[in-house]
Formats: C-alpha cells, sequence, structure tokens
C-alpha cells in the first residue's frame, strides 16, 4: 500500500480548511508544495508549474474556481490561473482534488489525462459535512428571520445527507418541521424519524404554511409556480449543489427572499471542516496514487 510520505503533493491556495490539512500532510511526512502561501515549517514554497509537473497529486481548495480557473480562496492574496497549458504539464493520471470543477476546468483536467476527484461529491465527506452545513443553515435562518426558529414552521426539501441532519436539528430547536420528498422510500423514512411528510408533487397546496424553506435537492424544485404560492414573508434558503433547487429570478420578481448558500461548513465552522479534510483525504490520495501504479 502506497505510504502518504512518499507522496509530492501541491496544493494550489486554500482556506482554514486547507490550511488544516496542510498541517496534517507535513505531520504525516507528505512532502508538501505550497501554491498561493507563505512559506509553512516542513513545506515548501512553490511556483504553480513547477507543483505541477513534479505532483504525484494536486489539491485544489473545496470552494473551487470562478468560471475562468482563477483559484477563488489563496492565503497570499495572489492571483493563481489554472489553464489548459499549465495542467499538461502534470503526470498523466495524477489525481486532482477540488471542491466542484467548473466546466472550463474540468476539460482542461480531463484533456490532461488527469484523474478528477471532486471532493463535494464524496460521501464520506458529505455525510460528515452535514452537521457543520446544517448548523450554518439554521444559523443564516436565525439572523435573517424576525422570530424564532421555536415554534416556526420549517420546510426541508430533501431528506438526503444534508436534509437529514438539518431537519433533526431544526425538529431539536423546537421548529414544527415537515420534510418534503420524492421517492416513497424517503417519505417512509421520513414517516419512520416521526417529521411531517409531504410529497413533491402535492407541495403546492401545502408550501403556503411554511416561514422558512430549506432547498437541498440539486434540480429546480421551487419553480416561479411554487414561489406564488408561498408566503409573502418567506425565507428560501438553498444548500443544494449547481444548478441548486430555486427559480431565484422569479423569487426577486416576486420579492420573495431566497438565498443561496454554498460552502457553509467552510464559512462557519473552517476548524471542523478542515479536520474532516485532514481525517479523510490522506488516505484517500494514498488509494488513488496506488490505483494509478
Amino acid at each position: 500500500m502506497m505510504r502518504i510520505d512518499e507522496l509530492k503533493i501541491a496544493v494550489l491556495g486554500g482556506d482554514k480548511r486547507e490550511e488544516i490539512l496542510v498541517q496534517a500532510l507535513i505531520a504525516a511526512g507528505a512532502s508538501v508544495m505550497l501554491v498561493g502561501y507563505p512559506k509553512a515549517t516542513g513545506a515548501m514554497k512553490a511556483e504553480l508549474s513547477s507543483a505541477l509537473s513534479a505532483a504525484d497529486a494536486i489539491i485544489a481548495p473545496m470552494s473551487n474556481t470562478d468560471p475562468d480557473g482563477v483559484i477563488l480562496a489563496v492565503p497570499t492574496e495572489e492571483k493563481i490561473q489554472l489553464s489548459a497549458e499549465l495542467l499538461a504539464q502534470a503526470k498523466p493520471g495524477v489525481p486532482f482534488l477540488i471542491g466542484k470543477a467548473k466546466p472550463k476546468v474540468r476539460t482542461w483536467i480531463q484533456r490532461a489525462n488527469l484523474k478528477l476527484v471532486e471532493l463535494g461529491e464524496l460521501d464520506e465527506l458529505a455525510i460528515l459535512n452535514a452537521v457543520p452545513t446544517a448548523e450554518g443553515a439554521v444559523q443564516l435562518a436565525m439572523e435573517k428571520m424576525p422570530i424564532t426558529v421555536q415554534g416556526s414552521r420549517a420546510l426541508v426539501l430533501g431528506f438526503g445527507r444534508c436534509g437529514s441532519s438539518l431537519a433533526k436539528l431544526l425538529a431539536a430547536m423546537g421548529a414544527k418541521t415537515a420534510v418534503a420528498a420524492r421517492s416513497a422510500s424517503q417519505l417512509a423514512l421520513v414517516r419512520a424519524w416521526d417529521f411531517a411528510s409531504v410529497k413533491l408533487a402535492q407541495l403546492e397546496a401545502e408550501i403556503g404554511q411554511f416561514q422558512v424553506i430549506f432547498n437541498t435537492i440539486p434540480a429546480l424544485v421551487l419553480t416561479e409556480r411554487l414561489l406564488a404560492k408561498t408566503r409573502a414573508e418567506v425565507l428560501i434558503i438553498d444548500l443544494a449543489s449547481a444548478p441548486g433547487g430555486v427559480d431565484f429570478a422569479a423569487a426577486e420578481r416576486m420579492q420573495r427572499e431566497a438565498l443561496l448558500a454554498l460552502g457553509l461548513p467552510g464559512k462557519v465552522a473552517p476548524v471542523s471542516a478542515g479536520k474532516i479534510l485532514a481525517e479523510v483525504i490522506p488516505s484517500l490520495l494514498c488509494e488513488l496514487v496506488q490505483s494509478r501504479e
């Protein structure tokens, strides 16, 4: 089995989460090349080109890039611009880890014959990040609502990893919590956990009673037609990855407050989120590099 101390790992920018991950990689004996960081004890500060060409694995931030491949979070505030030409300098088959690749970056990675790993899609990370995501969503609701969570009428759309954690937290805080889902198995689980359940197909008749709505379904659920049935003072928080689940243009026209709240673990609990990365990624890197040999 490949060992972490046998790997050269390029870390391209990042926030507090990646800083904690870097510390864990250094402590495990990995050779770490930092791009966009001040020099760290035990790691080497490197230029982007040289780091990419030398790396056995490449880690870009959970916070991703902009649509043109510029890394969003960089401790030194310098610009880290990815490109097809730069990524082509990496060794074929090298794992490239990122929260979620933008379409242009995905194309470059594929052309360079690198192994794309979107960390936001990994079950292990998603399950562990469900708690800080749920806490962050409730924190945001508390900041925006003129009423308490306790006693409020809350609707959670979807009952996957994030939706189930969020529903449990809301109920524990005293919210009158209902869950809407499409599949019969999810609705059965909702009822088994003693939440009120709503079929998505019947949501139009029910949605007007809720004061706060959380969406976790990565597909358009809150259409213009459904938004028209919500309360005028409703708060909508969309937690779903692209393409999301809210028609934000329609919500703005109707003056419904709708917020897109992505990357909450890194915003509300960066230390906890960083420890999750440090727990999962070292062994994942060893598996990925081993499979490449």
